[in-house]
């Protein structure tokens, strides 16, 4: 009887379907190398069934998922079924610390949305407070929900290095705050919210600026807070957050996990949020087919409105939409979308929106560069050179690398002048 390839479970059209437990497609592409018989005998379906399922039957029940895994010999992890390991692609080596912190972010994940206990280390602490606590009122919590959304629009505007002090001691007041014993309950849990909304903004702050790990350690204690705080929609843009630092950190199958992970308690908006991050997700595990379905699913939760969602939730409107299915159709090569879409995204960029607005003259400059369009192109990249000079970001360095090595390797000289233009022009953080 003929065996499964051993590094089937890595080419990239089947980690996709891995991950994102499409065993229909595991199955059809199972077929070009093993029989369905055969496959019926590995996993302890009955023929019929492995026919039901390779003609879009979906398979939820995790005994199921378990079975197939195990039968066929599918690293569990590849699936992201709770509580296993996440493997290490065997075509892309890394070092062993990276991926036993991601391992334990992927747990903290699990462990919130399923309301298990988890172990969450302490974030570095940039400043200490010794201002006695007092009496927590209700004018405090409204001061600490005003400073987030200031501090968040700093970091947008002039990027981490400019907000981190501030942020992390907004963070830490809120900690002091959340481990007193005097507070009611409604209190308590506006804390609580309050609180992983300051370790997720810290978070992104700490990626911006290069540190990964402290990054992690304040995803994770965001994930517990908002679990502790019974907020699912905060819980759910916690994970989204989550998945999308690991997608910027070009871990797109971790990040799949994390943004399916948050389909559990998604609700409007949010569903928009989340196919179209998971669709990014999908075009960088290069699994190109499963993007438009994405992408259409994206655009039918973003038309229906944001109507009933939490006010901090406002942010992602029309401009961040545009912006990531215009990302998105960049890395599967249809530049004509691409293209259009971050044209509206930026229309709808505010002027403080800084740094959303170099990834996204970036993403248009590049995609022009490709589409052949090379003085659209310039006349891009000179808004993007005016841009990026006030920002602070390694995330703008790390998003622009690819375009300063697209302009390098240009056949056209006014090209590549840019591109070393551009790589000079973005400060170091």
């Amino acid at each position: 009887m003929r065996s499964v390839p051993s590094d089937l479970w890595d080419k990239p059209q089947m980690r996709a379907a891995l991950a994102t437990r499409d065993i229909s497609t595991v199955f059809w592409l199972l077929r070009e190398v093993i029989s369905q018989r055969h496959i019926a005998m590995c996993t302890g379906c009955s023929q019929s069934e492995v026919s039901e399922i390779c003609n879009g039957r979906q398979v939820i029940s995790y005994d199921v998922l378990a079975r197939i895994a195990d039968g066929l010999g599918i690293p569990r992890g590849y699936m992201g079924l709770a509580g296993m390991p996440i493997p290490v692609s065997r075509t892309e080596p890394q070092a062993i610390d990276e991926v036993t912190r991601r391992r334990e972010l992927m747990a903290t994940a699990i462990a919130a949305v399923t309301r298990a206990p988890s172990e969450v280390p302490e974030p570095m602490a940039l400043e200490t407070l010794t201002e006695p606590l007092g009496a927590v009122t209700i004018t405090d919590l409204d001061a600490a929900e005003h400073a987030l959304g200031a501090l968040r629009d700093l970091d947008q505007s002039l990027g981490g290095v400019a907000a981190r002090p501030a942020a992390v001691a907004v963070t830490s007041r809120l900690s002091l705050i959340a481990a007193s014993s005097d507070l009611g309950e409604g209190m308590r849990r506006r804390v609580l919210e309050l609180l992983a909304r300051a370790d997720l903004l810290v978070a992104w702050i700490q990626l911006d600026c290069g540190d990964t790990e402290e990054c992690r350690t304040h995803m994770a204690r965001a994930l517990t807070t908002a679990r502790d705080a019974e907020n699912t929609k905060l819980l759910t843009h916690v994970l989204y957050g989550s998945g999308r630092a690991l997608l910027h950190q070009r871990k797109p199958a971790d990040a799949l996990r994390l943004l399916q992970l948050a389909e559990v308690h998604a609700t409007g908006v949010q569903h928009a949020v989340l196919s179209a991050s998971q669709a990014w997700a999908l075009a960088e595990l290069d699994a190109g087919e499963l993007v438009p379905r994405r992408l259409r699913q994206a655009d039918e939760a973003f038309a229906l409105g944001a109507a009933g969602g939490p006010a901090w939730l406002s942010w992602f409107g029309t401009a961040d939409h545009a912006a990531v299915t215009g990302a998105t159709c960049a890395v599967v090569g249809d530049f004509d979308r691409a293209i259009a879409d971050t044209q509206v995204a930026l229309a709808h960029r505010g002027a403080a929106e800084a740094r959303p607005m170099a990834f996204e003259l970036g993403t248009l400059t590049l995609c022009q560069l490709r589409a052949g369009e090379l003085d659209e192109a310039m006349a891009t990249g000179g808004e993007l050179l005016d841009q990026v000079g006030q920002l602070r970001s390694v995330r703008v360095q790390e998003r622009l690398a690819p375009l300063v090595k697209e302009a390098n390797d240009s056949g056209d000289s006014t090209v590549r002048d840019f591109g070393r233009e551009l790589r000079d022009r973005v400060p170091a953080s």
